[in-house]
């Protein structure tokens, strides 16, 4: 049985993948990724085979807006880049099916691993890489966009965030699923994050000291730790320049963010004043950079 590793977002999302792929073909499966194209240099350093979901313009387009990082808006720009890729990993793990007998492992924004699993009966489990995926009455997640007190009861903050989720989330993401599934007379889905769970399998990579398993979560979750994964060749290979930079003094403060971030000025203009005020060296780690690194001193 091959085993295919479907995750769709930035390189967070893509690198825990990558760490699972090695390991099970470490135990001798058969494994393949899916990916955004962007991701094939990182597959051929880790020596996996590698499927591009969309070219590495599509994935650029993706993380140039801006409004990416904004609390409400940045959801919706998200799903849309998932929504459409929806049909092109539907498409390709159906092709993959007619080859032999498949495992599919997929993160929360690889929907199209959700339709192939109910339109050609696949076995899928899906990976969530973050606890707020869950809805809870007991322990509600902390929502982006959606800035709750914490004085307010957890049932009512339960409540509050199922209202985000019919207004905001759903309209969003349903009609797009829903037209898609109706191509092949499947039911309609009433809400996005119930349906985004397999039915077979649900893993959660963060450990139970991080987010309590609570009594509503669905039952067949298993919950392991973090996912430590290094690049497989860049990790631990520093250029002269910055080994120099490191050696050359008390250990530097690193400031860094999200590799889909692309406006941080004011984020590093913040780390930069913080050394200052300090007296401390830094190093700012920024992923669109010519070199991937850079360095500064206060």
């Amino acid at each position: 049985m091959k085993v295919i590793f479907v995750s769709i977002g930035s390189h967070g999302d893509v690198l825990p993948f990558i760490g699972l792929a090695i390991e099970m073909r470490r135990r001798s499966f058969n494994v393949l990724l899916a990916a955004p194209g962007h991701f094939e240099r990182l597959a051929k350093q880790a020596q996996l085979p590698f499927h591009p979901l969309g070219s590495q313009a599509d994935y650029d387009e993706a993380i140039a807006d801006p409004n990416l990082w904004h609390p409400r808006k940045g959801a919706a720009l998200l799903l849309g880049y998932a929504l459409k890729l929806m049909p092109v990993v539907d498409a390709f793990l159906g092709q993959e099916a007619e080859r032999g007998p498949i495992l599919v492992v997929a993160s929360t924004l690889s929907l199209g691993a959700r339709i192939a699993q109910d339109r050609l009966g696949l076995d899928v489990i899906t990976v969530h890489l973050a606890p707020f995926i869950f809805r809870s009455r007991h322990a509600p997640p902390i929502i982006p966009g959606v800035p709750l007190p914490r004085w307010l009861p957890n049932r009512l903050k339960h409540s509050i965030q199922l209202g985000a989720e019919k207004y905001v989330l759903n309209p969003v993401s349903l009609p797009s699923v829903n037209a898609y599934r109706a191509e092949f007379n499947l039911p309609t889905v009433d809400r996005l994050r119930t349906w985004w769970h397999s039915p077979q399998r649900i893993i959660l990579m963060v450990p139970s000291w991080f987010a309590p398993p609570q009594d509503d979560w669905p039952h067949r979750l298993v919950q392991t730790g973090f996912p430590r994964v290094d690049t497989f060749g860049d990790a631990g290979r520093l250029s002269p320049s910055l080994a120099a930079f490191v050696e050359g003094g008390k250990p530097p403060l690193v400031f860094t963010y999200g590799s889909a971030m692309r406006q941080a000025g004011r984020f590093f203009e913040t780390a930069v004043a913080i050394c200052g005020r300090m007296g401390r060296r830094g190093v700012l780690l920024a992923p669109q950079s010519p070199s991937d690194k850079s360095h500064c001193s206060a």
